[in-house]
């Protein structure tokens, strides 16, 4: 009896597959099938049809999530090396013997303007400090003037 081989290839592997190969009959009377052989048959190939396809999408599957893998292991590298070039500045005013951060006026800023208006949502802040009246101007939100007095 001969033999059918069959190869399958996916994306990483190759299997081949061995089947006995039907056997062409040799008188007419052989040709005639019943509906069993014809069922037998159909259910035969229903289910080398339906193996096949998902043996691909499987091992498609495992590719694409391995590759995913790669991708976020790489980008959370990239972030980590960000965020430790990321260098503070810190900013320092000293005059007539006394000192001023940068934090230190942005925070009373900030206290002062939800004392005087109630709101609490800041989008932007300007600051401009002029150590000889000991006072630190502020626009808040590009529309709210107000002043600190820092003695």
């Amino acid at each position: 009896m001969a033999t059918k081989t069959t190869k399958t290839t996916t994306a990483k592997t190759t299997t081949a597959k061995t089947t006995p190969a039907k056997a062409t009959p040799a008188k007419a009377e052989e040709v005639k099938a019943t509906p069993a052989k014809v069922e037998a048959v159909k259910t035969e190939v229903k289910e080398e049809v339906k193996a096949t396809p998902a043996k691909k999408t499987a091992t498609k599957a495992t590719a694409e999530k391995k590759t995913a893998e790669k991708k976020t292991a790489t980008e959370k590298k990239t972030t980590a090396a960000k965020k430790t070039t990321e260098k503070k500045a810190e900013l320092f005013v000293q005059f007539s013997g006394h000192e001023f951060s940068y934090e230190e006026l942005v925070e009373k800023v900030k206290a002062d303007y939800i004392a005087q208006t109630g709101k609490k949502t800041i989008s932007s802040t300007k600051l401009y400090l002029k150590p000889e009246d000991m006072t630190v101007y502020y626009v808040v939100n590009e529309k709210f003037l107000g002043h600190v007095y820092l003695g």
